[in-house]
């Protein structure tokens, strides 16, 4: 499936390109049963994100424009941003206590379940590839951790 899609974004013409990167990310997200899963592009100040393509669930609320997350989620931008490393939490408990802000923003956003992973352009943290579940709580194996890196690598 990977090959596919690389091949397909490849092959697309540049005004075409953002309906083929939600085409992909519908393809790969709707069979694991999330809601909500897309990119955001990190700013340079690397406190602010902005959604660059997310597909939703049918019925799911629509999130757009600007995150700030350093403020509603900062051990998440500390870790993810900063340190460089995906996080899967499979239930909001499984934060760690440093996490408050991080917890209370999950309930706030109605988020049972989340898997963030970092794309890389060099050695800085260039987007992040944010895939939630607002119904259900579920585990991040790591083949679907290291298909959807894949994922997020050539989108």
């Amino acid at each position: 499936m990977i090959a596919q899609i690389s091949a397909n974004l490849l092959k697309v013409r540049n005004d075409d390109l953002d309906a083929a990167i939600l085409d992909a990310l519908r393809d790969v997200l709707s069979p694991l049963g999330v809601d909500r899963g897309g990119l955001l592009d990190v700013c340079e100040d690397s406190s602010l994100v902005k959604i660059s393509h997310m597909w939703y669930r049918e019925g799911v609320e629509q999130v757009s424009g600007y995150i700030n997350l350093a403020e509603l989620f900062p051990w998440l931008a500390h870790e993810l941003v900063f340190q460089g490393r995906t996080v899967a939490i499979s239930k909001p408990d499984e934060l760690p206590p440093e996490a408050e802000i991080d917890r209370r923003s999950c309930a706030m956003m109605g988020i049972k379940s989340f898997l963030d992973i970092p794309i890389f352009l060099g050695e800085r943290v260039h987007s992040l590839l944010v895939i939630n579940t607002m119904e259900t709580e579920r585990d991040w194996p790591d083949e679907v951790i290291s298909f959807l890196r894949l994922l997020g690598e050539i989108s």
